[in-house]
């Protein structure tokens, strides 16, 4: 039976996010500092990556790119917590 590495059955772009993730993840940290929300705005930007993977032109410029995403991804995330405080505020 042959045995596969998970890094072989990926795209390019998703071989490069892998390998990159701990500096992904240490750029989220640096603008965030709860943890677990982090780790939350790393999958979105992730995913949202891959979703959108076609738009990134140069691989030389996935870092870049990617904190693009990551920033976007962080003002999303505390615009939805703004909006569900906001919600459950007393009136």
């Amino acid at each position: 039976m042959e045995h596969l590495h998970v890094h072989e059955t990926l795209t390019p772009i998703e071989a490069a996010l892998v390998a990159h993730r701990g500096q992904l993840l240490g750029f989220i940290r640096s603008k965030v500092a709860d943890a677990d929300l982090a780790e939350d705005i790393l999958q979105d930007a992730l995913l949202k990556a891959l979703r959108s993977s076609e738009s990134l032109r140069d691989e030389d410029r996935l870092l870049p790119w990617m904190r693009s995403i990551i920033n976007n991804a962080i003002v999303d995330s505390y615009r939805a917590r703004a909006s569900r405080t906001k919600r459950q505020e007393p009136m």
